[in-house]
């Protein structure tokens, strides 16, 4: 199923999972996803997340708000099925970007996307600069 979504041009995006340890999870951990690891509100790799080479990156995981039954809110939630949703949602407007900029975001793999996104702040102006040299998009 995962390899006929990459074949039609969908990116997958999965939750690492919440075992603080470095055992890769599923689906994450199969090629063609983009698995998503938990940070904490100050950058840090949240003490629940699942960790790894097989990891791509890392998004907000805790403290989290939420939506509850029936019609409220929740605050304090955490776990990697909350950070996979962000990394989902970037992704959108990034292809969003990039179909406008008549690039065909088929043509574009998981593996070049797990490439050019870098985990490591440091180079993550590197990475974007990379990404609008490669496809021609404004930097403003």
């Amino acid at each position: 199923v995962i390899d006929h979504a990459n074949d039609l041009g969908a990116l997958v995006v999965a939750a690492a999972g919440n075992d603080a340890n470095n055992c890769p999870g599923y689906p994450a951990a199969y090629r063609h996803v983009l698995a998503v690891a938990a940070t904490t509100s100050s950058d840090r790799l949240a003490s629940f997340s699942s960790f790894g080479y097989w990891v791509d990156l890392a998004a907000p995981g805790t403290s989290i708000h939420g939506t509850w039954q029936p019609s409220t809110y929740t605050s304090f939630q955490q776990g990697t099925s909350f950070s996979s949703p962000i990394v989902a949602g970037v992704a959108a407007m990034a292809f969003k970007a990039l179909s406008e900029k008549k690039i065909n975001i088929r043509a574009i793999t998981t593996s070049e996307i797990k490439f050019s996104v870098l985990i490591d702040a440091a180079y993550t102006e590197l990475a974007v600069r990379t990404l609008h040299t490669l496809y021609g998009l404004d930097q403003t």
